[in-house]
């Protein structure tokens, strides 16, 4: 699994995120390269994180990708080489060109 870790600047101490945001140019390609994975769901929400993708990993874990313009997949897709899923959008609440990493 992947985790961030982010300093706390009151405390001095570090925070354990499981999501993040990345901000990007517009339109920037989002590549995924995990082998024998496959696309969960893929779905719009006018509020929270605009037009999102799910997608189901081999290792039992799942990768959210949020705030997108476009997709270049389809629900249940089998991913088995390094394949484009979307694009960096500004969709949901969001101010800005950006994408959002979340894994469960």
């Amino acid at each position: 699994m992947i985790f961030i870790f982010l300093q706390n600047l009151a405390t001095g101490g570090t925070l354990l995120k499981e999501w993040y945001d990345f901000t990007m140019g517009y339109i920037s390609p989002l590549l995924m390269g995990q082998k024998f994975s496959r696309v969960e769901k893929i779905n719009f929400q006018r509020v929270g994180l605009g037009l999102y993708i799910s997608v189901q990993h081999p290792y039992g874990f799942t990768m959210l990708c949020g705030y997108l313009k476009g997709v270049n997949v389809y629900k249940e897709k089998k991913i088995k080489q390094v394949y484009i899923l979307g694009f960096v959008g500004a969709t949901g609440e969001t101010t800005g060109p950006c994408f959002r990493y979340n894994h469960t």
